[in-house]
């Protein structure tokens, strides 16, 4: 959810000729004219998918369009996010009490680094 008053101050939701990444710009344009961006993180999400082929799908595709809002070589944070999905995979596993996310999270995190590459490379 987005205050409409401060979108609109922003010039609006800007239009990429991407469909991924409305939010990183918002984002950028907010902390340029000092506002903050705030997270519910208790917010329920109503557009999940259906299921983790299409969670990777997608995760593939945004890694992509990140490459396109945001082009260079991969930096410190991402490289530091892929070495360490394992651990923090294995992390969410046990707190959530999920074996399986001991493995979904570096997968998810190597294909949005692979979409991010291989957009990096055409």
């Amino acid at each position: 959810m987005y205050k409409t008053e401060i979108i609109q101050k922003l010039g609006g939701f800007p239009k990429l000729y991407i469909s991924g990444g409305v939010d990183i710009v918002l984002a950028k344009r907010l902390y340029s004219k000092e506002y903050i961006w705030k997270v519910d993180y208790t917010a329920k999400p109503t557009h999940l998918r259906d299921g983790l082929r299409d969670e990777l799908t997608h995760q593939y595709w945004h890694g992509a369009c990140k490459r396109k809002l945001d082009p260079g070589v991969l930096n410190l944070r991402e490289v530091l996010r892929l070495l360490f999905s394992p651990i923090r995979g294995l992390d969410i596993a046990i707190k959530k009490r999920t074996p399986a996310n001991s493995l979904h999270l570096p997968i998810i995190v190597i294909l949005s680094s692979k979409g991010n590459s291989n957009e990096h490379m055409t």
